[in-house]
């Protein structure tokens, strides 16, 4: 039970994080709600191109057309991590589910250990970012997320986690939301890039 309300509180973030932001274009639905498209998004995310931190790709194309062969390349230059398999790692697939900000790598893992993945990730996100990650904080009542007090260890980051492996790291002038979860011998590592 908790798997499944972790993994609708990730897809339910992924959609505010789309959404989020107020401009003069923006259409509204019959029901009021502000509506994007993802040419829109792309502009006010003001995704990196070519030479940003070596990055050789363009972002905005990239993650439209991101494929089991380019992933690794996208995953290093957008959001500025490693995630290339390990001995004993099957990619079962890499995909941007919505085309525009995020990046969802699953693995097949002999002998997998969530806490041990999560902890080399939280790592190299420490290693490139010039602001030291954040927990993801949830106000429970509200559904809302924000950032919890800066960790600069993994220790440190248990310590004031509410829920699973999901923190917030600074790439360039950009904000990732990082999540690692399992389930069995999968691993999902799922980025979200957003303007905070």
């Amino acid at each position: 039970m908790k798997r499944l309300a972790f993994a609708f509180l990730c897809v339910a973030s992924m959609g505010l994080m789309v959404a989020c932001g107020n401009s003069s274009n923006e259409k509204k639905t019959e029901g009021g709600i502000d509506e994007k498209t993802a040419t829109e998004i792309v502009e006010e995310l003001d995704l990196p191109e070519e030479g940003v931190h070596g990055y050789t790709g363009n972002a905005a194309t990239d993650l439209k057309n991101v494929t089991n062969d380019n992933y690794l390349e996208i995953a290093k230059g957008i959001f500025g991590v490693d995630l290339s398999p390990k001995d004993g790692w099957k990619l079962v697939e890499a995909k941007s589910p919505n085309k525009v900000n995020n990046l969802n790598v699953k693995y097949n893992v002999e002998g997998l250990s969530e806490a041990a993945e999560a902890e080399a990730l939280f790592n190299q996100c420490l290693a490139v970012t010039s602001d030291g990650n954040y927990p993801v904080k949830m106000d429970w009542d509200t559904g809302a997320m924000s950032r919890g007090p800066k960790c600069d260890t993994y220790e440190a980051y248990n310590e004031n986690k509410d829920m699973g492996n999901m923190w917030f790291y600074a790439y360039g002038d950009k904000t990732v939301m990082m999540t690692v979860s399992s389930w069995k011998e999968e691993l999902e590592i799922s980025m979200v890039l957003t303007s905070n």
